[in-house]
């Protein structure tokens, strides 16, 4: 089943806990993680097509990098940021759930 856009709209962390050799797993920013000493990196996906690449600033918060992104459909679907000096990333989806996004490495 393709993932829908809508269904990406949010804030996902990274769940470093339950990563494995080849994927990286990311909760929705309401997900009771357990306390992470090092902070929590992520994405902030919006409606509009604008986004935010998180990453943890030195006081317990985030530095946000802001972007924009699109969803490619495909086997596998993909999430394609671009950022504004024109580089771009992209996250290969391994699968999703409204629950668990997990990006190939």
């Amino acid at each position: 089943m393709p993932v829908q856009v809508e269904q990406l709209f949010g804030t996902w962390l990274h769940s470093r806990e339950e990563d494995t050799p080849t994927q990286t797993v990311y909760r929705p920013a309401d997900y009771d993680f357990p306390p992470a000493r090092l902070g929590r990196t992520g994405y902030e996906l919006k409606a509009d097509g604008s986004c935010n690449a998180l990453g943890v600033a030195a006081q317990d918060g985030w530095s946000r990098q802001s972007c924009r992104w699109t969803l490619r459909q495909g086997d596998p679907a993909e999430i394609v940021l671009t950022f504004p000096d024109g580089r771009r990333q992209v996250l290969h989806i391994a699968s999703f759930d409204k629950g668990t996004l997990i990006i190939q490495k």
